[in-house]
């Protein structure tokens, strides 16, 4: 019997249409729909994602260790992330799915807040393992680690410009947090923010022309965005109770953050405006440092 066979062009495309049937897409925000947070609701912290409206809560890392701040690699892969080894934290990175977990850093001092590059090579993150917080890049798999910042005052939570120009990050080297920028080499450093209330946790928008940022400078912590020079900075959030770790999602047109509005923290979303707030995850315990997947 003669076997039919199918040109090997046609299979590609078949192949590129089932792909395409089969990738995860959203209706809300772009990219994949998917938020990845930290959570306690299991005892220890560990990371959790949801998809965009709340449902399909999943446990990733599965560890008795205690995890945080996860960030998700820039083709939705793999999520970086803090994992608890005794009294310290070091920067790890797992497949989206929890599986093949690799720790990259060993300084046995706190390692914290991932922030994975563009071209997803490097990873940007702060540690204290020369006596005070700076600014450090890793390879994506723990090599050529390289120090950016060095400033007996403390610098912390970097994170990439959309085009990997720059970084973005705090620093209280001008006696209180406020937000900073600077080359990827460490050079060419500019002060965007300079309120005498701490200013932290800056977000690039996806076209790199806004930062998002967490501010006390009207009594609590609000979400603010202002332009990536500092200028036109813009009150977001109105609310008495704490709001935190702003993100944005892939299409630009909302805003992903932590709040205490209800009591518990918790991880809500909102317009890119400020409106419209609609509370996405439940329970007692705490959610925190929500990253949208792309």
């Amino acid at each position: 019997m003669r076997r039919r066979t199918i040109p090997m062009g046609i299979l590609v495309l078949l192949n590129l249409y089932a792909a395409a049937a089969s990738a995860p897409s959203s209706p809300y925000g772009g990219g994949s729909g998917v938020i990845a947070f930290d959570t306690e609701r299991g005892g220890n912290s560990e990371i959790y994602s949801i998809t965009w409206d709340g449902s399909n809560e999943t446990n990733i890392t599965h560890s008795a260790a205690a995890e945080f701040n996860p960030d998700w690699s820039p083709d939705g892969c793999r999520l970086a992330f803090e994992r608890t080894y005794g009294a310290y934290t070091e920067i790890c990175v797992t497949n989206a799915d929890g599986t093949d977990a690799k720790r990259l850093t060993f300084a046995r001092l706190a390692d914290c807040s991932p922030d994975w590059s563009p071209d997803g090579t490097r990873i940007a993150f702060y540690s204290k393992r020369d006596g005070n917080n700076e600014i450090y890049v890793i390879g994506e798999d723990g090599a050529d680690e390289i120090r950016l910042t060095e400033c007996p005052a403390d610098d912390s939570y970097p994170v990439w410009s959309p085009d990997g120009e720059r970084l973005a990050f705090v620093s209280d080297r001008d006696g209180n947090p406020d937000i900073y920028t600077m080359s990827v080499d460490g050079t060419d450093l500019a002060r965007i923010t300079s309120d005498e209330a701490t200013d932290w946790l800056p977000a690039w928008s996806p076209d790199g022309s806004r930062v998002l940022f967490a501010s006390e400078r009207d009594g609590n912590s609000e979400i603010y965005v202002m332009d990536a020079d500092g200028g036109n900075p813009i009150r977001l959030t109105d609310h008495p109770a704490a709001d935190y770790s702003p993100t944005w999602t892939t299409d630009g047109l909302h805003i992903v953050f932590g709040s205490k509005r209800d009591g518990t923290p918790h991880i809500y979303v909102m317009d890119a405006d400020g409106s419209n707030p609609q509370r996405l995850t439940n329970g007692s315990n705490g959610d925190y440092s929500p990253d949208w997947r792309p």
